[in-house]
C-alpha cells in the first residue's frame, strides 16, 4: 500500500515535470490523502520498532536538516557536498 502510494505521488511529479499533465482537485486531493496515509503508518511502524527495541523516543525525530536534503533532493538540487 505504501509504496503504489509513493510510486503514484512519484509519477505524477514527474508528469509535471515533463509537462504531460496538469493538476487536477480531485485526483491531487486523493493522492494528497493516500501519502498523509503514508505517512501516519511510517510513523506507527517506526514508533513499534522503537518499542519493541526499547530505544529512546528521539530515533523518531527527524531532524529539520534531514528534511532539507530530503526536499532537496525531491527538488532535484542533487544530493548534498
Amino acid at each position: 500500500m505504501m509504496l503504489v502510494s509513493l510510486r503514484s505521488c512519484e509519477t505524477r511529479l514527474h508528469s509535471y515535470e515533463t509537462g504531460n499533465t496538469e493538476p487536477h482537485g480531485s485526483s491531487v486531493i486523493k493522492l494528497i490523502q493516500n501519502l498523509q496515509e503514508t505517512i501516519v503508518t511510517s510513523e506507527g511502524m517506526i514508533q513499534q520498532l522503537i518499542d519493541k527495541h526499547k530505544l529512546p523516543d528521539d530515533f523518531a525525530h527527524i531532524s529539520a536538516e534531514t528534511r532539507k536534503v530530503f526536499t532537496e533532493l525531491l527538488n532535484g538540487k542533487g544530493p548534498p557536498g
